[in-house]
């Protein structure tokens, strides 16, 4: 247990590392995906993402109990703010969906994130950049990860360190630039970028 737990604390410690570049990501790309977008609003382009609520979300799984091939550790969805960055996971299991419907398990090379579209950057863009559906399942190169480590007596704790960058509450989402001008301009009307989460938090307590 004290291995474990020292095991725990080193890879938090590596995944705080991480996402202070990730963290430097979420910035330039809110800078450069505005000034393509050619953002007219009020807020600045650097305005729109300060202070926003950025949700840094490391998640652990301990694959001992729980490494049965299908169990589901997050099930089919998107992700409601704006880019989601994923860091590379210690066990295989992210599987997303591309635009032309097709499943595919994620490979994330060492030393690079996987960065998903959100919902907020589907909003802003009326559709043209659709939010990202994936899950997290035990899957067939889990097991084999898991067999490696089981020989060479690594910890199973599946770890991933994810971050949720935002748009600032205050700011308005809706179709920016040429986006506004597009066909499906309209099934995204302005809305307050905190009032959206709220809606979203309170559908999925819904479901829940």
């Amino acid at each position: 247990m004290a291995r474990d737990r020292d095991q725990l604390v080193d890879m938090a410690q590596v995944a705080v590392k991480d996402n202070r570049c990730e963290i430097d990501v979420t910035k330039d790309l809110h800078q450069g995906c505005f000034i393509m977008m050619m953002w007219n609003h009020v807020e600045s382009q650097s305005d729109v993402g300060y202070m926003a609520p950025h949700l840094l979300s490391p998640t652990g799984n301990d694959l001992q109990w729980h490494g049965t091939l299908g169990t589901v550790f997050a099930g089919y969805h998107y992700d409601l703010n704006f880019l989601t960055i994923h860091g590379r996971s210690r066990f295989p299991g992210l599987n997303i969906w591309l635009r032309n419907g097709q499943k595919m398990e994620v490979k994330v090379p060492f030393g690079c994130l996987l960065i998903q579209n959100g919902k907020q950057l589907e909003w802003l863009t009326a559709g043209e950049c659709l939010a990202g559906m994936h899950e997290v399942v035990v899957t067939n190169r889990t097991l084999e990860a898991i067999e490696s480590a089981r020989q060479q007596s690594r910890s199973l704790w599946r770890v991933s360190s994810t971050l949720f960058g935002h748009i600032a509450s205050g700011a308005t989402l809706k179709p920016v630039g040429h986006f506004a001008d597009t066909p499906l301009a309209s099934k995204y009307p302005p809305i307050c970028a905190g009032d959206y989460v709220e809606q979203e938090v309170a559908a999925i307590i819904r479901k829940g």
